[in-house]
């Protein structure tokens, strides 16, 4: 009978390393070393790595942003400033800049110019003959220092009306109330005066410069004509004449050499008084009251008020329209002066930039311009003429 075979398990040869007393110490040394391995290839390696990815541009080509997304975005533009915005008058005090012109003893102001550095004005109190306003007193007033003087002319009627300042002669109407009077020329320094020409109806409004005074006069029953007078000499000659009411009722206007009115049926008529022959054009408008600074041409298209807008014309020949529903409106050397709505503004026309000098809830009205001078009436107070002026 076979028997089984007994295996019996003999002791290991040797005793095994995790068994010995130095193990843990081993195995302590060796982590340490592996940890310090990985801590340098990290500093050499990774870090430099880890920098370059950080500079590289994200490249999102796969979803269709190519190159756009790693680009800076750039500052953006400054707005534009509106026209006119850097202007000094843009931002200044009016009331500072604003000067006011009250005459104690006389309670009206009329006709005011403007000739270089002085305003020119009339004033008068009531005439007690018919109970109507007589200007009697001719009023300088000096921009620079703020100065009034006053000029005594002879007088033979009951206004003096339109005084115009040409160098040292004042040229100006004396004229009934109804009208009709002459035409008058006063030497400021000799104080010498001659009648330059009768003046047989009406109280035609006179434009001057130089010493050429022009206005258009009722001469018959419907004729109008348009004159020229030269102050030194008193001659006198016609320039055209109309039986159109478009012309006789349109103010003519003459600066810079140029001399503009309307002829018939509201054309536009210029003449260059240095030997230049009168032209004639026709606007898209009628042409009212044009005024002219020697090259622009203003006009309105309607006697004043709520039918009248006011046009410029430039030297290129185009035509804008600047404002509706003027009131009023005067030329100066390089801006438009105009009136809307009892309120004055300034029409800059090399930028087209508008400017209202009407302070807050004040009215106004137009009086003057020339230079670089506006003038106005401040109706607020209606007790006495209150007359405001400003230098742009």
């Amino acid at each position: 009978m076979r028997r089984d075979r007994k295996y019996t398990h003999t002791k290991e040869r040797g005793p095994r390393i995790r068994k010995t007393k130095g193990f843990p110490l081993f195995s302590v040394l060796t982590g340490l070393l592996l940890l310090a391995g990985f801590a340098l290839l990290f500093l050499y390696f990774g870090l430099p790595l880890m920098d370059k990815a950080i500079e590289t541009p994200l490249n999102l080509s796969c979803i269709g942003l190519g190159e756009q997304a790693g680009r800076a975005t750039p500052d953006p533009a400054p707005s534009p400033l509106p026209a006119g915005a850097d202007r000094p008058l843009f931002s200044a005090n009016l009331r500072e800049l604003q000067q006011e012109w009250v005459v104690a003893d006389r309670q009206y102001l009329t006709d005011i110019s403007v000739a270089g550095e002085t305003l020119v004005a009339v004033a008068g109190d009531y005439y007690a003959g018919d109970g109507t306003a007589a200007f009697s007193r001719v009023l300088l007033r000096d921009l620079a220092s703020g100065h009034n003087s006053q000029l005594t002319v002879p007088q033979s009627y009951q206004n003096i009306r339109f005084p115009r300042l040409l160098g040292d002669t004042l040229v100006y109407l004396d004229v009934q109330g109804a009208g009709g009077g002459r035409l008058m020329a006063y030497h400021v320094r000799t104080g010498k005066a001659r009648e330059l020409k009768t003046i047989h109806m009406g109280v035609p409004p006179l434009t001057a410069e130089g010493t050429t005074v022009c206005w258009i006069e009722r001469t018959g029953t419907r004729r109008y004509k348009l004159f020229a007078c030269d102050v030194t000499t008193g001659e006198s000659v016609t320039i055209a004449m109309s039986e159109d009411t478009a012309f006789g009722t349109s103010r003519p206007h003459l600066l810079g050499g140029l001399l503009v009115w309307a002829g018939e049926g509201g054309s536009l008529c210029s003449l260059r008084l240095d030997g230049g022959k009168i032209e004639e054009k026709r606007q898209p408008v009628r042409v009212h009251d044009p005024q002219t600074n020697g090259r622009e041409i203003a006009f309105l298209s309607a006697p004043h008020g709520p039918d009248a807008d006011l046009y410029l014309l430039l030297e290129n020949g185009e035509l804008l329209c600047i404002a509706a529903d003027v009131a009023d409106f005067a030329v100066g050397e390089a801006f438009i002066f105009y009136n809307t709505q009892a309120r004055n503004y300034v029409y800059f026309i090399s930028d087209g930039s508008t400017f209202c000098v009407t302070r807050g809830a004040d009215r106004s009205l137009l009086l003057a311009a020339g230079g670089d001078t506006v003038v106005w009436q401040n109706i607020t107070w209606r007790d006495r003429d209150v007359v405001e002026y400003m230098r742009l």
